[in-house]
């Protein structure tokens, strides 16, 4: 059913809305900013009605075959939206076994081959339908599904923790640097500085021109932007190599280069 956006309302009137942007990986996300409501009682909304342990997988954007959930019962009533599918099993198949499927990257890959490459990238319900699994017999679906399912609680109960502890150091972060928090026996003032002022900031280096086998296609690594990373690391670059000479004409990163 098309739900008109002009029609959804964010005071908590009617039934939830489940839409793509709700919908991240392994779980449904709702805010105070994307948590939508519909109120019109004029239309039957009965087979728009989500159930506990429906699959909904959002059918456009650039993480298209890897956003899913499973629904829980916290998250009803809960109506399913244009542009999301709901997957249900039929008699014989596991819903949960169906769920790891999903999960899996050889959907993820299924869905990259068949999605749309210009514009927005998105899937179709044939899509979808046409997705092959395994079938087998359901107690062993469901041994399966218990097993993968255990890893799943276990995982997520990890990034909780790491979330916590990631938490707490930022609020350690803002307390020691910026001075709320000193160390017993220190007491001088401290003084803002630019880092111009005590530190040197330069930008790299490329060679000219771009592609030259002179400078490229050597065995020297080249940093580039995209290989660094939020949390401090860096991934070393597989293409886009130099050469010795190419290097020459870089800037050499030195150990304990931030």
């Amino acid at each position: 059913f098309a739900f008109k956006s002009e029609l959804f309302n964010q005071d908590h009137s009617g039934i939830r809305l489940c839409r793509g942007i709700n919908i991240t990986r392994g779980k449904l996300r709702f805010d105070s900013l994307n948590e939508m409501f519909w109120n019109d009682e004029s239309v039957d909304l009965k087979k728009y009605l989500l159930d506990q342990g429906d699959i909904v997988i959002s059918m456009d954007g650039s993480l298209v075959g890897r956003n899913f959930a499973m629904v829980q019962n916290a998250d009803l009533p809960l109506l399913l939206v244009q542009r999301v599918a709901r997957l249900r099993a039929k008699k014989g198949l596991s819903q949960d076994f169906l769920y790891q499927w999903i999960a899996s990257d050889h959907f993820v890959k299924y869905v990259d081959s068949v999605k749309t490459s210009s514009g927005i990238p998105h899937i179709s319900a044939t899509q979808i339908n046409e997705f092959k699994i395994t079938f087998l017999p359901y107690l062993e679906q469901q041994k399966i599904a218990v097993i993968l399912s255990k890893w799943d609680k276990t995982i997520e109960a990890q990034i909780q923790l790491i979330e916590a502890k990631e938490k707490y150091k930022k609020g350690l972060m803002q307390n020691l640097l910026t001075g709320e928090v000193r160390f017993p026996g220190f007491d001088e003032e401290w003084e803002e500085v630019e880092i111009q002022e005590i530190g040197n900031v330069i930008r790299g280096a490329s060679p000219r021109p771009k592609g030259d086998p002179k400078y490229y296609g050597g065995k020297v690594p080249r940093l580039m932007g995209k290989d660094v990373t939020r949390d401090g690391k860096y991934v070393t670059p597989s293409v886009d190599f130099l050469t010795e000479e190419g290097a020459l004409k870089s800037r050499p990163c030195k150990k304990g280069t931030l």
